[in-house]
């Protein structure tokens, strides 16, 4: 509610330089942000950032389309949400251990051999979405007061980035627009997850098709192919009908559908 009342806030900011969002709704996330690191309770304050990170994206103008043209009032509605569907999680999982999580390129993941009993991934598509831009900018929005102020004094305006975002360009896996061989780095992948898999294990991955430097890439031809040579075996895979994002690749699929994959591998 607090954040409803126009004002000026240190994350006022966050507006310098910044053209992807309609005036109204920059506001009301900018407000939003500054009621967010109010928050006494770290852990609460971490949650309402989780609520906050998928708006900055959903309401952002892209290179494929122009921003939604959103009230305020649907700004507010989907924060909510979002906080109701967090704040139902964590009541469910109530009385349940803490997983352990681990920030790494997962083709040198960090855990000793044999230690895992199954994997589910949904690792990144090839050449569909843009994952360190939405980096570059949720890394400005979700820092602290503090570290704001360090990327500022760095580099002010939208372009300014922290040290994870510039790692996570240098190795991301099927970057858009770029052709990093994303079924050799999904061998790589597998191949390491196989190491830290008891044999037996599965492995159920969530993919869809893409393109890359032209090309359009089929994410279960490509892992079927990546199985070869690694002790990874293909079990099944279901596949559904997905519509194209980008209207300037729709070509390259030469009138096929483009499909979102669901597929089983074990480890051998």
């Amino acid at each position: 509610e607090r954040s409803l009342q126009s004002r000026q806030t240190w994350f006022s900011a966050l507006a310098e330089g910044e053209k992807d969002y309609p005036r109204h709704v920059l506001a009301t996330l900018i407000a939003l942000r500054d009621e967010i690191e109010r928050v006494p309770d770290a852990k609460i304050r971490e949650v309402l950032l989780f609520s906050l990170s998928p708006l900055l994206d959903k309401f952002s103008a892209r290179r494929d389309r122009e921003a939604p043209r959103v009230s305020t009032d649907t700004v507010r509605k989907h924060f909510i949400a979002r906080a109701d569907r967090w704040a139902e999680s964590f009541a469910a999982m109530q009385g349940l251990r803490w997983g352990e999580s681990e920030l790494a390129d997962a083709r040198q993941l960090p855990w000793k051999a044999r230690t895992a009993g199954a994997l589910i991934s949904s690792p990144p598509y090839p050449g569909v979405y843009d994952y360190t831009g939405q980096h570059e900018r949720r890394a400005r929005w979700l820092a602290g007061r503090q570290s704001l102020e360090v990327l500022s004094r760095a580099a002010p305006g939208p372009g300014m980035v922290d040290e994870q975002v510039r790692t996570a360009a240098r190795h991301e896996i099927g970057r858009r627009g770029q052709m990093d061989d994303w079924r050799e780095s999904m061998r790589d992948a597998l191949w390491d997850a196989a190491r830290v898999l008891v044999p037996g294990s599965p492995i159920y991955l969530i993919v869809g098709d893409g393109v890359q430097a032209g090309r359009a890439v089929r994410a279960d031809q490509a892992l079927f192919e990546a199985c070869d040579r690694i002790p990874v075996e293909v079990i099944a895979g279901a596949s559904q009908e997905r519509p194209h994002f980008h209207s300037r690749t729709v070509d390259v699929f030469q009138g096929a559908a483009r499909r979102e994959h669901l597929i089983m591998l074990r480890r051998q």
